[in-house]
């Protein structure tokens, strides 16, 4: 909805979330109690969006690979950090191809994963930061972290406004191209019943054990 523009200029959902965590983590750091926070995140999600310094990161890596590659890239890496073993094959790929891709339609999909990578980036930072708190406090031998999952990447297709992808003024989605390659090594999107449709890590728990 236009125009919108949140009442601080540093607003973004996943670092406001983080800050809020925070200030509860601080709270009671000196209570003895056990606590659970959950945190849930909205990213990464449509529409792509991303401060600019974190898109700067990943901007022209995609381009040049491609979808396939890419994906196998990923599965190999999967299966040579112990994730995945060969009882997991690398499905057939279900996007375009590539190579007949015209340049601008690439540097479309390439600003598309760049943000979409970029949004991932600000989860980890974030989480990042609770971690060194619950150090600092030195709690973090003590509590348990959990990365919960919500659903399978989305091949939903949505375009509104006329901003730069990554903007505030412009709703863009990963598309299903890019979907396909996310859920590597499962098949298919959010909104089918493969593992494809339900894999996708979205939400943090934190529990202070008791002690």
């Amino acid at each position: 909805m236009q125009p919108y523009t949140p009442l601080a200029a540093n607003f973004y959902s996943t670092d406001t979330y983080t800050d809020k965590a925070l200030e509860y983590l601080v709270e009671y750091k000196d209570e003895r109690k056990p606590f659970f926070l959950y945190v849930s995140y909205q990213a990464p999600h449509d529409p792509l969006q991303a401060w600019p310094e974190d898109i700067a990161k990943y901007r022209g890596q995609y381009s040049e690979a491609g979808y396939k590659a890419i994906a196998v890239k990923r599965y190999n890496k999967q299966k040579i950090m112990g994730l995945i073993d060969d009882s997991y094959p690398l499905p057939e790929p279900i996007n375009d191809n590539w190579d007949h891709l015209s340049p601008d339609v690439k540097d479309i999909e390439d600003q598309k994963m760049s943000v979409y990578a970029a949004m991932i980036d600000r989860i980890d930072q974030n989480i990042g930061r609770l971690i060194e708190q619950l150090s600092e406090s030195g709690e973090l031998d003590n509590t348990l972290i959990l990365f919960a999952s919500d659903n399978g990447s989305s091949a939903a297709v949505v375009e509104l406004g006329d901003g730069e992808i990554g903007g505030m003024s412009r709703w863009a989605l990963l598309g299903p191209n890019w979907a396909n390659v996310s859920n590597t090594p499962f098949r298919y999107f959010k909104g089918h019943s493969y593992q494809g449709g339900h894999q996708y890590a979205t939400n943090c728990a934190l529990a202070r054990c008791n002690s």
